[in-house]
């Protein structure tokens, strides 16, 4: 992951969750992957949504951004769209404790971060829709005692991730 100035990354980090036993170790990596793929999902939903991971909508496009573009896919200008190229551009990586998905796509930094001429469009990030997503999906592996306490903590982290970031 190089260029660290063109990279947007949502990292979710379940250190203060070691206190569970190493059997547990195939559940949260389970749990980290479902995590990952969930939040690539969602920010490609979100541009094709033109929302930002809080629900809100991208600000317009201003008039000049609405020239016909020779190499657009997009007709009707969508933002974000002229391509599919920052969409495909995100990816996952999961470790035993943290998962991570990201872009190196410079385009993806001047979104999140906005520039003197582009307005801020964040793609990246927690969100509620993620999250209840995630939640369903990791009901199936709350299998004992240990894996429901962790699976709850678990999911009580991401909440919490998702309201310091609103």
């Amino acid at each position: 992951m190089q260029g660290a100035d063109t990279q947007v990354t949502l990292d979710v980090m379940v250190r203060d969750l070691e206190n569970f036993g190493q059997n547990m170790l195939s559940v949260k990596r389970e749990a980290l992957t479902i995590i990952g793929e969930e939040y690539k999902l969602d920010f490609a939903l979100g541009i094709g949504l033109e929302q930002s991971p809080d629900g809100s909508a991208f600000a317009p496009l201003l008039p000049q951004s609405m020239y016909p573009r020779k190499k657009t896919r997009d007709p009707a200008n969508r933002i974000l769209m002229d391509t599919d190229a920052l969409i495909k551009s995100f990816r996952r990586s999961t470790t035993s404790d943290s998962a991570t998905i990201y872009t190196e796509d410079p385009k993806a930094s001047r979104h999140q971060e906005g520039t003197t001429k582009m307005v801020v469009r964040p793609i990246v990030g927690f969100s509620r829709r993620a999250n209840r997503r995630i939640t369903q999906r990791l009901e199936a592996l709350k299998t004992t005692d240990e894996s429901i306490a962790f699976i709850e903590c678990l999911v009580e982290a991401l909440n919490g991730a998702e309201q310091t970031e609103e």
